[in-house]
């Protein structure tokens, strides 16, 4: 939200200090300005003001208030005039249908106003902190929201037919807002209404029906709370954002709502017309929100804090902040403000005394560690299979837990896409899509097969549990044999390590790889429970990355008939400078001389691959010509 400097000084006994001072102090402890700008005789800041705060500090009462307590600046308090009452200005009559959607609201019907131009110095505030100046009722109320942070809204008296009902929308319904938007309600939103119909969308934004206009005479003020939820998604399906709808979903308390009506008629007193005249006020607040207070023991304090505070010490910190507090002896009942939403159980106190104190005081001190650290019976044991696998070759991998139609029976309420809105039954699905992936990238990693596991809960209807899943693929019929009957080999290997056998043990079996699946939860079950946490230290290592391209290779194979005496350094300087700088992996698959003869065969394998753009056949073709050129130039070469 944007802040004038000169409006927040109005809420403030004394000046504040130093726009330095002032951005230092309040980024360090409480919220980030990230824009200062200086307009005219006003500083303008930019303060980035989180959720968890936005019930009290979106306006500058709420921000004057941090800023005092921070830097040592009392409160002011201002006076306003009343607003001549009138008996014969009739109340409006209100009706709440559901208490847990609108906590409180009030309305106020004022006649014989007279809509005008705003005064100079209230337009130029809203005008500053990024509002629109439209007149002077409509002003008024725009001022109080970023005066004191209440949304309200002002209603022409004369075309509200009856009394006024916040209840939820008929499904159908048609609104205009304000802005000229038709609007079509689902049902599902809570909207203000007369008797005719509705008004406006609650917490969000008014309608035609009942638009101020420069030929009003009466009006009503709307001072409420909604609830936030409800709100938020309101706001959302219809792509409406509001300053009142940002207050209103962050949450609110209720008791503003008065002092926002009373504030706003105060205002139209003074700007409102010689002859403005205001009625009784209704005020329906079905359930009074309860004063919260905290119990705090200062040894509770200093222990989750780690400060050594006395009790006078912490006792200043509250005043500071201008909590009411009682004290008797080291315990403190601190009475929350009403707009501090954040300040509920013990914990939030001890974090608002240690933002106070300054976090750059607390020594950064490690916690006293009473005993040893102990793993979770599944950490302990699936590392010790972890080494085991890694030491055999395979690498772990992480594959979804949201699962495809067929591969799971525990559907997502909210699935984070289409494709997968259901929990995994079991690993191998996923397990086996990253071997078929990752065995496409084998060439450009030089290897002919893929060894991969994978440790992750799975969802089966019977309740979550652990499992582990190794898969292995290659290409070629006596390798994929091999590779098989070495992972089922393994079995017995890893019942060894953890000490008891691999149990439920399923089988994918697929022509060019294999996943087995065993249930971990149920093999380890029966081992006791890790004593203390005395796993060796792994040994220290350098560890190198290197970036991969994100663009497909390609991948050529050239075989060549050289002489006996041509060594295998000089063939392999004299291909790789001829393919040039896209071969990303170089390797000999084959060497073979037939008896007698006086020349060998050797056969490469080049991948080509750019960071900077996908190679083409051609591309490579020509790269490959003219590999083939340079061969066949050398004496006694040629390219098979």
């Amino acid at each position: 939200m944007k802040y004038s400097l000169n409006w927040l000084e109005e809420h403030c006994a004394s000046a504040l200090p130093d726009i330095t001072t002032l951005a230092r102090e309040v980024t360090l402890r409480a919220f980030e300005i990230e824009e200062i700008e200086k307009r005219g005789d006003d500083t303008l800041l930019e303060i980035k003001v989180l959720p968890d705060r936005a019930h009290d500090a979106l306006s500058h009462r709420g921000m004057a208030r941090e800023m005092g307590a921070l830097l040592g600046v009392l409160r002011k308090e201002r006076q306003f005039a009343a607003v001549k009452r009138a008996a014969g200005v009739a109340p409006v009559r209100v009706v709440i249908t559901d208490a847990k959607l609108c906590p409180r609201y009030i309305a106020t019907r004022v006649d014989n106003v007279t809509i005008g131009t705003t005064p100079k110095d209230m337009a130029t505030k809203i005008e500053a902190v990024g509002g629109r100046s439209i007149n002077n009722v409509v002003d008024i109320t725009n001022f109080v929201l970023f005066d004191i942070g209440q949304p309200l809204h002002a209603f022409d008296a004369e075309k509200v037919v009856g009394g006024i009902t916040v209840r939820l929308a008929k499904e159908g319904e048609v609104m205009t807002t304000l802005d000229n938007r038709e609007v079509t309600l689902l049902g599902t939103e809570l909207v203000i209404a007369d008797d005719e119909g509705v008004l406006a969308l609650a917490g969000i934004k008014g309608g035609k029906k009942a638009e101020v206009t420069n030929e009003t005479k009466s009006i009503i003020i709307e001072c409420a709370n909604f609830d936030p939820t409800l709100t938020r998604k309101t706001s959302q399906r219809l792509g409406i954002k509001t300053d009142a709808s940002k207050r209103y979903e962050n949450g609110m308390t209720s008791a503003f709502a008065k002092e926002g009506c009373d504030l706003a008629l105060s205002l139209i007193a003074l700007h409102g017309g010689v002859g403005a005249e205001a009625g009784e006020t209704t005020d329906v607040y079905p359930s009074p929100e309860k004063t919260a207070v905290v119990s705090l023991i200062l040894g509770d304090v200093n222990r989750l804090l780690g400060l050594a505070l006395s009790a006078d010490e912490l006792a200043k910190v509250f005043s500071r902040a201008g909590h009411v507090y009682e004290q008797n002896g080291d315990r403190f009942d601190v009475t929350v403000p009403e707009e501090r939403l954040d300040l509920r159980i013990k914990e939030d106190m001890i974090e608002e005394v240690g933002r106070h104190v300054g976090y750059e005081n607390i020594a950064p001190l490690l916690p006293p560690l009473s005993r040893k650290g102990v793993p979770s019976k599944h950490m302990f044991y699936s590392n010790k299979v972890r080494t085991l696998l890694v030491e055999r070759g395979f690498s772990e991998v992480f594959t979804y837990s949201f699962a495809k139609h067929g591969e799971g029976e525990i559907e997502v309420l909210h699935p984070v896409g289409n494709d997968r809105p259901f929990m995994r039954r079991v690993l191998s699905f996923g397990l086996w899509r990253s071997l078929v992936m990752n065995f496409l990238n084998a060439p450009l990693i030089g290897v002919d097969s893929v060894r991969i596991f994978e440790f992750g809960n799975v969802f089966p209807p019977e309740g979550e549990k652990m499992s582990l899943a190794l898969g292995v693929r290659t290409s070629g019929k006596k390798k994929i044999l091999a590779m098989k009957e070495e992972l089922r080999a393994l079995l017995p290997e890893l019942g060894n390590t953890v000490g008891a056998a691999m149990v439920s043990v399923n089988e994918r079996d697929e022509p060019d790889g294999l996943v087995l699946e065993i249930d971990f939860d149920a093999s380890i079950r029966s081992l006791p429970d890790p004593e203390q946490y005395d796993v060796p230290l792994a040994e220290e290592k350098e560890m190198r990355y290197k970036t991969l391209s994100a663009y497909p290779f390609i991948v050529r194979d050239i075989a060549i008939f050289v002489p006996q005496g041509a060594t295998e350094e000089y063939i392999e300087t004299l291909l790789k400078k001829e393919a040039g700088g896209l071969v990303a992996r170089f390797s000999q698959f084959d060497k073979f001389q037939k008896q007698g003869e006086d020349r060998v065969s050797y056969g490469y394998r080049m991948v080509f691959q750019s960071f900077e753009k996908t190679l083409t056949d051609e591309e490579v073709n020509m790269v490959m010509e003219r590999v083939a050129a340079a061969c066949n130039a050398q004496n006694d070469w040629q390219v098979r």
